[in-house]
């Protein structure tokens, strides 16, 4: 429908899905996200994300924050009776993961995401208030001390699935230190 190429810009989203992965290339979409924070920032339009996949740090999962910078395109797509926006990214100059930092944030990816197996949004925010700020350092390293205060909110499965899924953002957890 309607293009319009913008100049650099920056959009940071919340990944909603993953229309097309292969080897070499993925495009994934999501809602913009206010600025340091877990909620929607518009219902307007959505952000869509063309790269190859060794750009990436990670592999793109639903319920992920991520941010990007470069030149967007923007469209009018029509879904179902209404037009919105569509912002695609195609190659862009930066693309990062990031760990939530806030405890909202942290929350919600937890809860999300589906690899933290027996970890629903309550002990999501059970480890949040027993751990805060300290959450990334605490299970940054499998200690013995770390586990013992896990063990208080979770199962030794969950804490282990923690651990595990931790340990795949590992290289992330720098940025929120």
């Amino acid at each position: 429908m309607t293009d319009c190429i913008n100049s650099l810009h920056s959009d940071t989203l919340r990944v909603t899905s993953i229309p097309h992965t292969s080897k070499g290339y993925v495009i994934f979409s999501g809602v913009p996200l206010k600025k340091n924070s877990y909620k929607a920032n518009s219902g307007k339009y959505f952000i869509t994300i063309k790269s190859d996949a060794s750009a990436l740090p990670v592999s793109p999962a639903v319920g992920q924050r991520w941010e990007v910078s470069g030149q967007r395109r923007i469209q009018i797509v029509e879904t179902g009776d209404y037009l919105i926006q569509e912002h695609t990214y195609e190659s862009p100059a930066e693309v990062n993961c990031t760990l939530p930092d806030t405890g909202e944030q942290l929350i919600s990816f937890i809860a999300k995401e589906k690899a933290f197996k027996g970890i629903g949004e309550s002990k999501a925010r059970a480890l949040w208030e027993l751990l805060g700020v300290n959450f990334h350092t605490t299970v940054q390293k499998d200690t013995p001390e770390s586990r013992s205060l896990l063990i208080q909110v979770l199962s030794d499965d969950s804490v282990d699935a923690l651990y595990a899924v931790y340990a795949k953002y590992k290289n992330l957890s720098a940025c929120n230190l």
